[in-house]
């Protein structure tokens, strides 16, 4: 649950709203987490009609009507507000009046929108010569696609554009053309710098990510399409016959990455998105995954199989040309790089006994719902008298895998063949190859062209590091590799555990990568295998013995499994024995197999032991003990009160709000520092969750001592803790009786955004970090780098499935046990949520509790 730090931070943090709202990155559903309001990140997917921008592949924006002109005629290209616009309907490039008059380059495309971001080719632009691109809203950088047949210049780039698929690093890897009046260029002609790209369409999709200035000159045109119809704006990569909320499913829009990482998809209605591949690690900031509402600039649409990975079906190995009457080899249909046994093709020659024609071929086959793919052209001829002819080559291929020679004839006989321009046949480089075969026919030497074959680098795939590992420690992913150059995005494990820093029990025995874009795209390669053994843990040591008991001893669970008592080794030995003094028993450790593997768990808490004492209560209502730093005090548990509320959890090592003595009327509670010692009070000490150094004390973590006596619960024991409340003064405790027969003594020490209609917001570790996060950052001062810290709102609880069960339970202890290894104080006031709380459905979501205000004990007043 949100925590809020002061009085005087509620009034800074409204005037700071306002002031968002004046500036036009408002929202009117509180409940949504919008992105950073700064640079690209404010497009709120909205515009006003009066700062539209002329597009001609919308129908709802930006169109002309026959009263409207516009003369582009200022020197910096930009349209002022006095700035008309005059487009003559010679020129081709008006936009159309509805969608149902959009005018489409050609009806049979190469274009994949993978090459441009997820960019529909209805709305790829064309014509564009010496124009701003990546910019085309005022005042957002957004990504933009252009069609070009050629390339003069390119200058003033950000970096990161993508050339039929080709990706380059950063400004300097493409500039091209000369630019000596900004120094932006490079002396290189463009032709030649980009000559390994094959042209598609008859010249180059260009995608730039973000902005591009006027150095950017380019020779328009539309597309020359010969290959299969694109992707229109309701697909991805390809077209499909259903959408992708009937043709797949997507997880549910929520707050937090999805399981499957940054490549997975959410569903927004009946469709599904991906965080755009542009944006990188940004695609790590949970609020992203809510897609609400959905903004170009963050989400790009796709289909979605069940396991919310992209699916990619790919056509390859069709020969560029054939000879009439010669057998023709059928192209390889793949999904996710498996091939598909019953493809059909539309356009196709008849394979066992082609005629002579230009033949168009798709392939359709179920590869996460109904999908048809390019899988280009060929060329079927009649040879004339005394001609030779060279058929068979196909059309692509992947570097090191062997490339069939194809079939050189004089007239129809087969003649032996010189070849030059070809690959290495058994073992072929990535590179474009055109390939000339030279013979014999009808007595001279005679030379006949292949065909072109692209050659695409191969996709590569490590091992995870370490192969066999025990469950909870990190895993260093496979390492991915595009023709030996690592890549770190554009592809998808599949077969591999949900989190690398954190693996589930298991074994992962067929792990592979498929790349989605770049120029190993559509293949699929092996990652070997990862072994997760079970992790030993052992739950939290909280009891208080007498001297001459034996302490007991806490559960030790081998991943979900008991540990059988007489297996375990404990640790220090006086854990086996009979207390023959008062102290306590501290550092606990339990040994066992685990796994096939000898494992050492370390228990939470401690043991205490008191010396052997008689007791009594004038009230006969029972009493309890405990060493609380200031002395033994005493509490009675009252019958449960009249109040009933749902109580919630939360846990943000904020500085209390109670610890401004302003806000706790002249009683302020303690902070402490990272490490969890006291700090001397001062309301100039900044809250943790501001960057400052007071943090909540670890000791306000809830513990348990034991009870007897009238009211006591079955348990024998009673809890004690902190809470946040909306209600009466700072240092008011409350008793609260839960639906499992616990029965806990709180105390206020905050404030805050309690939500769930709930009147207390209980203070324990794993509960969920709400609005404010300090305890990151705390737990990276001595232990992990990355803990784990589960749902925002929910935390551990909302991690493991939110409901109760066994294994959610031992889902919940083991991320305290991972998260807190080096905390023992959090460690134990988390599992006390397990082991006290949470041990039965009622009290394991939001319980509600009965509760009445209540004298404090000292056991909190010490602590306060």
């Amino acid at each position: 649950m949100a925590k809020m730090r002061s009085f005087l931070v509620w009034a800074a943090l409204l005037l700071v709203s306002v002031g968002i709202v004046l500036l036009g990155c408002s929202s009117n559903d509180n409940s949504v987490i919008q992105p950073p309001c700064e640079g690209p990140d404010c497009f709120d997917g909205t515009e006003s009609s009066s700062d539209n921008i002329i597009d001609p592949s919308s129908s709802s924006e930006g169109q002309l009507t026959s009263s409207e002109t516009v003369d582009i005629s200022s020197s910096s290209g930009q349209l002022t507000s006095s700035s008309s616009i005059s487009i003559s309907s010679s020129s081709g490039t008006t936009g159309p009046s509805s969608s149902s008059e959009m005018e489409t380059p050609g009806a049979n495309c190469a274009y994949m929108s993978i090459w441009c971001g997820g960019i529909a080719f209805d709305r790829v632009k064309t014509n564009y010569t010496d124009l701003e691109v990546g910019n085309e809203d005022r005042g957002q950088e957004r990504p933009t696609c252009i069609y070009a047949r050629e390339i003069t210049m390119i200058g003033n780039e950000s970096g990161g554009i993508s050339i039929n698929g080709t990706t380059f690093a950063n400004g300097s890897a493409s500039r091209c053309g000369g630019d000596s009046g900004h120094g932006w260029g490079d002396t290189q002609a463009c032709a030649t710098k980009f000559s390994s790209i094959p042209k598609r369409d008859g010249g180059y999709y260009i995608y730039v990510p973000r902005w591009a200035g006027q150095n950017f000159v380019t020779v328009g045109g539309e597309p020359i399409c010969t290959g299969s119809t694109p992707s229109s704006s309701s697909s991805q990569t390809t077209t499909s016959s259903s959408s992708a909320g009937s043709g797949g499913t997507c997880v549910e829009p929520m707050y937090g990455v999805p399981p499957g990482g940054i490549t997975s998809c959410v569903k927004k209605g009946d469709e599904c998105y991906t965080c755009n591949p542009d944006r990188g690690t940004q695609c790590n900031q949970p609020w992203i995954w809510q897609v609400d509402p959905v903004q170009d600039y963050w989400h790009s649409k796709v289909d979605c199989n069940e396991t919310g990975n992209i699916d990619v079906l790919t056509c390859t190995g069709l020969a560029s040309t054939g000879t009439t009457g010669t057998a023709i080899t059928r192209p390889t249909v793949q999904c996710n790089g498996t091939n598909v046994a019953n493809a059909t093709f539309a356009g196709a020659p008849t394979w066992n006994n082609p005629t002579a024609s230009t033949y168009n071929v798709s392939a359709t086959a179920n590869c996460g719902g109904s999908k048809t793919v390019s899988c280009g052209s060929i060329v079927v001829s009649t040879p004339t008298t005394n001609q030779l002819t060279c058929t068979g080559l196909a059309a692509t291929g992947i570097a090191g895998t062997a490339i069939t020679q194809p079939t050189v004839r004089c007239n129809n006989s087969a003649v032996t063949a010189t070849f030059t321009g070809d690959p290495a046949w058994t073992n072929p480089v990535a590179g474009s190859f055109n390939v000339t075969a030279n013979a014999s026919c009808g007595g001279s030497n005679t030379t006949a062209s292949c065909g072109t074959i692209v050659v695409s680098p191969r996709l590569t795939c490590g091992n995870p590091t370490p192969a066999t590992v025990i469950a909870g420690t990190n895993v260093t992913p496979p390492a991915v590799q595009c023709g030996g150059t690592a890549i770190t995005s554009g592809f998808n494990f599949a077969g591999a555990p949900t989190y690398w820093t954190n693996p589930a029990q298991g074994t992962y025995n067929n792990i592979r990568a498929t790349a989605t874009s770049g120029n190993c795209n559509g293949q699929t390669a092996t990652c070997g295998t990862l072994t997760v053994n079970p992790r030993l843990t052992c739950a939290t040591a909280t009891a208080t013995i007498t001297v001459g008991q034996t302490p007991p001893k806490p559960a030790v669970t081998c991943g979900t499994t008991n540990v059988a008592a007489n297996s375990i080794t404990w640790s220090p030995s006086a854990m086996n024995n009979v207390a023959t003094g008062a102290g306590s028993i501290v550092n606990i450790t339990a040994a066992a197999s685990c796994g096939g593997s000898n494992q050492t768990a370390t228990c939470a808490g401690s043991i205490t032991i008191n010396a052997q004492t008689s007791s009594s209560s004038s009230t006969g209502g029972g009493t309890s003990s405990s060493s609380t730093g200031g002395g033994s005090s005493t509490y009675t548990i009252r019958p449960a009160g009249s109040n009933s509320s749902p109580i919630t959890h939360y846990w943000d090592a904020c500085k209390p709000s109670c610890s401004w003595n302003g806000n706790a009327g002249g009683n302020p509670s303690r902070n402490c520092n990272i490490d969890g010692t006291n700090r001397s009070l001062s309301d100039n000490d900044p809250s943790s969750c501001d960057g400052g150094a007071a943090f909540t004390c670890m000791n306000q973590a809830p513990w348990t001592v034991p009870y007897s006596g009238v009211n006591a619960p079955t348990t024998g024991r009673i809890s004690f803790g902190y809470v946040a409340a909306n209600r009466d003064a700072c240092g008011t405790c409350y008793q609260l009786n839960f639906p499992n027969g616990e029965v806990m003594v709180v105390m206020k020490t905050n404030i805050g955004d309690i939500r769930a209609n709930a009147v207390f917001d209980l203070m324990v570790p794993g509960g969920g970090v709400g609005d404010f996060n300090a305890l990151t950052r705390q737990i990276q001062h001595v232990g992990p780098a990355n803990p784990q810290m589960g749902v925002q709102y929910g935390g551990f609880r909302g991690a493991c499935n939110w409901g109760y069960s066994a294994a959610n339970a031992t889902c919940v202890r083991n991320m305290c046990n991972a998260a807190f290894a080096n905390l023992p104080l959090l460690r134990a006031g988390c599992n006390w949520y397990v082991d006290v709380l949470g041990t039965d459905e009622a009290s394991w979501n939001n319980p509600t509790v009965r509760w009445q205000i209540v004298d404090c004990p000292s056991e909190l007043r010490n602590r306060y």
